[in-house]
């Protein structure tokens, strides 16, 4: 059986009707002390024809995390963690 969106969507609506909800959030993490820990690890994809040091992609400046696109990558936390709430606020400035 393929999953079609609409099986997805279906699925989906009879979980939340159930009741299962995601459990509250206990521990709040800051992304960005990670990163001035050192607790974050830049990956940056090396056969990309675009691509800048991780350290020119991925900034924090003025308490705020600056990713210049010239990179295809990600950066992940070095401590793990499951059953998160990911909040992310963004704003998109310049060319794109």
């Amino acid at each position: 059986m393929q999953l079609t969106p609409s099986i997805v969507l279906a699925v989906l609506l009879s979980l939340s009707a159930c009741g299962l909800r995601a459990a509250p959030v206990t521990n709040v993490v800051d992304v960005l002390k990670l990163m001035r820990a050192g607790q974050v690890a830049y990956n940056l994809s090396q056969k990309a024809e675009l691509h800048d040091p991780p350290s020119d992609v991925f900034q924090l400046r003025d308490g705020l995390l600056h990713i210049s696109g010239r990179g295809y990558g990600y950066l992940a936390t070095t401590p793990v963690f499951r059953d998160y709430h990911l909040v992310v606020e963004f704003k998109w400035t310049g060319k794109t």
